[in-house]
């Protein structure tokens, strides 16, 4: 008798998660508010140029916290 057993792959999405407590020039936390988020991917540095951008628009949570 042979057993064939199925070769599971795991794939790791084509994404990358961040989550951020949002708080307001004062320093405390927003809560239950929508913020927006504009994520930019710069080419050799910090300051370099631009390749990619996008933006969310999110709700934080009753702790300030946002998820993207």
């Amino acid at each position: 008798m042979v057993i064939i057993t199925p070769v599971l792959m795991a794939q790791v999405p084509a994404a990358f998660s961040y989550q951020a407590v949002v708080r307001n020039n004062s320093g405390e936390i927003v809560p239950n508010q929508t913020v927006k988020f504009r994520m930019t991917l710069l080419r050799d540095s910090e300051t370099g140029t631009p390749v990619y951008a996008e933006t969310h628009s999110v709700t934080t949570n009753a702790f300030g916290l946002a998820s993207l």
